[in-house]
């Protein structure tokens, strides 16, 4: 079949193919016409997309000052800025701050300027530790982007040291160890190490930088105080001390291996021990434990070479008294011990608590002299 229109004749398939054809570029329209219309609500009445031209340089300043962080934005017409801040838990979730003039947090020390310039400010007084972070100004241009430039403030904190480093360590002797020093503040703290009375570090040195001081093989001269300094120019440097014990087995030595003393006199037996942890000390003759009695009496005090002195005093001495005795000192890690010989002599040994001077020591005579001057009052020719 054919339809005629002037000098053409159509079939009813042709008919088809070309409205088929006209659909289609119908369709590719309606695509087209999409596309523009998008574009077109892209951009503002004058088809220009705003700019961010410049921001605030990332700043650090100090807790209880303030801050303008600043964006300078061309062409921004009917478009709104938006202030936000990344979350505390730095999951990167933005927390919006304002939506142009309008503010969308209960925070009164933030506020924001939208001058008639292109510089749109946010503005935070009495800076806190916790207004640190990243902020963000950025304008929607649709559903699927944005324009924004991030500003990263930084809030100056003094360095801390905190609880959970090493307060004090006990170490057995010989093993290895590790002071540890954990420490925070903005910008972050240099830390040393020093050692009292600016003594040599186990390093060799007198000053270690860094959060941890190794000690691979202890030794009784390492013991005693460190100190953990945090400085970061904010405020004045800080330090924290530490206690480094050093666990050994007692040493005992006596101040005489020989001491003798006539009958009737009083005698003094003196051992020294040095042991960590403190010992107990005891005195033994014949096998036998001695006790505080009319004869004996026993007393301990600290030397100034951190030695225990045990003293072991023995009153009107009887012949039975005389023998062997041992000083016995005991801790956790062993035992050690040593022998003072006591023997008697035909006449009194002076010892330090013999006599009756001051103190137990001997007695001393104190001679004074004088000289006396006559006063000339006349004189007679």
């Amino acid at each position: 079949m054919c339809f005629v229109f002037r000098e053409y004749c159509f079939s009813l398939k042709r008919i088809y193919k070309f409205i088929s054809f006209f659909y289609f570029l119908l369709n590719k329209n309606m695509i087209f016409l999409s596309i523009f219309f998008i574009f077109f609500h892209s951009v503002n009445s004058e088809g220009i997309i705003p700019t961010i031209i410049n921001r605030t340089p990332d700043p650090m300043v100090n807790i209880g000052s303030n801050i303008e962080l600043s964006c300078i934005i061309q062409d921004l017409q009917n478009y709104s800025l938006i202030w936000s801040k990344i979350s505390k838990d730095h999951s990167r979730e933005w927390i919006p701050l304002f939506s142009g003039s309008q503010k969308l947090i209960q925070e009164h020390r933030f506020s924001v300027h939208n001058g008639a310039s292109q510089t749109h400010t946010l503005r935070i007084t009495g800076i806190k530790d916790s207004d640190s972070g990243f902020y963000k100004c950025s304008i929607p241009v649709n559903s699927d982007h944005q324009i924004s430039k991030e500003i990263h403030l930084q809030v100056k904190v003094p360095p801390i040291i905190y609880e959970n480093s090493t307060a004090s360590i006990t170490v057995p002797l010989y093993n290895a160890t590790k002071l540890e020093c954990y420490v925070s503040g903005q910008p972050p703290p240099d830390v040393f190490w020093t050692r009292e009375n600016n003594e040599l570090l186990p390093t060799g040195n007198r000053e270690h930088r860094g959060n941890f001081l190794r000690i691979i093989n202890v030794t009784k001269e390492h013991a005693g105080t460190y100190y953990c300094n945090a400085n970061n120019n904010v405020s004045s440097s800080v330090r924290k001390s530490f206690k480094l014990e050093v666990e050994y087995s007692p040493e005992v030595y006596v101040v005489k291996p020989r001491v003798g003393q006539a009958l009737s006199f009083n005698a003094v037996l003196e051992c020294r021990v040095s042991a960590v942890p403190t010992p107990v000390i005891v005195w033994v003759k014949d096998g036998s434990q001695i006790q505080n009695s009319q004869h004996y009496r026993i007393s301990h005090h600290a030397t100034e070479n951190d030695y225990n002195a045990s003293v072991l005093h023995i009153t009107s001495v009887e012949r039975s008294q005389y023998g062997n005795y041992t000083c016995k000192a005991t801790n956790k890690l062993g035992d050690k011990r040593a022998v003072v010989e006591f023997y008697e002599t035909d006449h009194e040994e002076c010892s330090p608590t013999c006599g009756s001077g001051l103190g137990g020591y001997p007695d001393f005579k104190l001679i004074f002299s004088t000289t006396s001057v006559a006063i000339l009052l006349f004189v007679r020719w």
